[in-house]
């Protein structure tokens, strides 16, 4: 059962800055920012209670995923949904029209099993976490 949102992804131009600053505005301490060779990205993880807010610098030419410059609006990258059951809820997204954009999951940054759905609602795409 999808209970929980895990982290919302907002694609930014600029991490550092957009980091020190977002951080600064909600009385947070700087986090870091990590490196993702593979990927080609940067991304830092802002935690809250219950759900955490993860910045993402895509330089990957091919995703063609671009943030938007310091002090206008932001691009959401994807939202994260937190699954008790993932192989159940996986089938219930297909079932419900959603297309996975992988064949399986995969290990993610944080050490939990991910998969990425396309969602025809929003247009935003739906990342499920163990």
């Amino acid at each position: 059962m999808i209970d929980q949102i895990n982290h919302i992804g907002i694609v930014v131009t600029d991490i550092e800055k957009v980091v020190e600053q977002f951080c600064k505005s909600l009385g947070k301490p700087v986090v870091p920012v990590k490196s993702v060779p593979e990927a080609k990205k940067k991304v830092a993880l802002i935690p809250f209670e219950n759900c955490s807010i993860e910045l993402i610098e895509d330089n990957n030419e091919e995703n063609n995923m671009r943030g938007s410059a310091p002090g206008e609006h932001a691009l959401i990258h994807h939202f994260s949904f937190t699954s008790e059951d993932i192989a159940g809820d996986m089938a219930e997204l297909e079932k419900n029209g959603c297309t996975p954009l992988a064949e399986k999951p995969r290990t993610g940054l944080r050490g939990r099993q991910i998969l990425f759905y396309k969602d025809s609602a929003l247009g935003i795409p739906i990342e499920l976490s163990d």
